[in-house]
Parts: C-alpha cells; structure tokens; sequence
C-alpha cells in the first residue's frame, strides 16, 4: 500500500509505485535517512572523513523526469537545524552549512533511469535528515 504524507511544501510517497502510462504524475524516493555527525572538524567531502549516505532512486524505463528535489532538516543560512523528519528543500550541488548534496547524476540501464546523488554531511555536531525525491510521468 501507498501513503501519502505532506511535508511543508514537498509531496512524499512511501511504499512502491506502480507505473501508469496515462501521464500521470508519479513520485518515486529514496529516504528519508538519517546521517550522523562526523564527530570532528572535517574540510573534506571524502566519505569516511565526511559522513555519506548515497540516495538512489529507481525508476521505469521511459520515465521522463519532471523535478529531482534534495530535501533535508538543515535550516540553510540560520543556525542549527530543524527537528528530526522535519524537511525542507536544500539546493542539490550547493554547498553550505557543513554540508553538500552531490550535482543529480540520471543514467539509464537496460531495464531502469536511476537519479542518484550522495549526502556529505561534514558537521561536527549534527546529525542530518535527507531525502531524494523524483517527480516523474510515463508515456
């Protein structure tokens, strides 16, 4: 079973899609995860120096991609971060706040378009929330 949940302004689908070739507009995810603190000062992006949680999301071949959204409790530009699961939109490629979510790769394989990004969380003292979000239609 699907469920819908409402985030702030962002839309999220848990559980499995099932594809419509009517043009519909479908949601597929990969999160919400939780990435823990580094622990230390770290200047790097290196995984294992950072904190990293690859985000993947499968989708049917043929999916024509509308929006990739990255999405995270870090409150950009003040200090600290929102409560746990509280998300909001992070600009994905942008570094900022002891943190950065890789530009959006897509590939396609011979039986699925993948969107894929990777979470560096480089902070010393918070644990992050993040999450990536496809809106997409088929046919």
């Amino acid at each position: 079973m699907n469920t819908l949940k409402i985030v702030g302004l962002a839309l999220m689908l848990t559980g499995t899609v099932a594809a419509k070739a009517d043009g519909s507009v479908l949601y597929g995810m990969a999160g919400v995860y939780s990435v823990a603190k580094t622990g230390h000062n770290t200047f790097t992006n290196t995984c294992g120096d950072a904190r990293c949680q690859v985000l993947v999301v499968y989708l049917p071949l043929g999916a024509q991609i509308q929006q990739v959204q990255c999405l995270s409790n870090i409150d950009w530009g003040r200090a600290g971060d929102l409560p746990h699961g509280q998300l909001k939109l992070a600009e994905c490629g942008k570094d900022g706040a002891w943190a950065i979510f890789d530009p959006i790769v897509i590939e396609t394989t011979p039986t699925n378009t993948i969107v894929r990004s990777t979470f560096h969380n480089r902070s010393s003292d918070w644990d992050r929330d993040v999450e990536l979000l496809v809106r997409y239609t088929i046919g």
